[in-house]
């Protein structure tokens, strides 16, 4: 699909905000994932806490590089979402998270600061996390000369085509 893109035939849209991340995962994943977002949100609390069940289970020492993210972010504190829960989010459900952090400064300007969590995979989502209001969006894209066409929320990284559209969209909504 990604030859048939191009600025004149689709743009970037967002989701309606929510305050959890773990709201827009399974959906950019389209079922790719088959757990719920209060199961991703548990799988991720639990494995950055390093709770002796899931160890045993699935937290083998260096078996690979997903586990060796998880087990460096063991430590953390559960009442906050942090960087690292999105790392680990990342690492479980096998995509690259790029998180637009913004933050309003004032009706012309706003402050923008991109982070992406996870590497070496073949699917990105985007996401906007709203630093004033405190609320995720989740990016996709949309076709304007066939608005029947699924919205798409999964992306190879490194797409030309897709950073020109996510430019556009920055610097007609987010003021940058």
């Amino acid at each position: 699909m990604a030859c048939n893109v191009t600025t004149e035939t689709h743009e970037f849209c967002q989701t309606n905000g929510t305050p959890s991340v773990y709201f827009h995962i399974p959906d950019a994943l389209q079922l790719a994932v088959k757990m719920t977002k209060e199961g991703i949100r548990k799988l991720v609390h639990d494995r950055i806490h390093c709770r002796n069940q899931l160890k045993k289970d699935s937290l083998l020492k260096n078996t690979n590089e997903n586990n060796k993210i998880i087990e460096k972010n063991c430590d953390q504190d559960k009442k906050v979402v942090n960087e690292n829960e999105f790392e680990v989010s990342a690492a479980i459900t096998k995509i690259i998270l790029c998180m637009t952090f913004v933050k309003t400064i004032d009706e012309t300007k706003s402050s923008v600061r991109v982070r992406y969590y996870g590497e070496n995979q073949t699917q990105c989502i985007y996401m906007i996390y709203d630093e004033t209001q405190k609320h995720f969006y989740l990016l996709y894209l949309y076709n304007k000369m066939n608005p029947n066409e699924e919205k798409r929320t999964t992306f190879t990284p490194g797409d030309s085509m897709i950073k020109i559209l996510l430019r556009k969209y920055f610097k007609e909504h987010l003021n940058c």
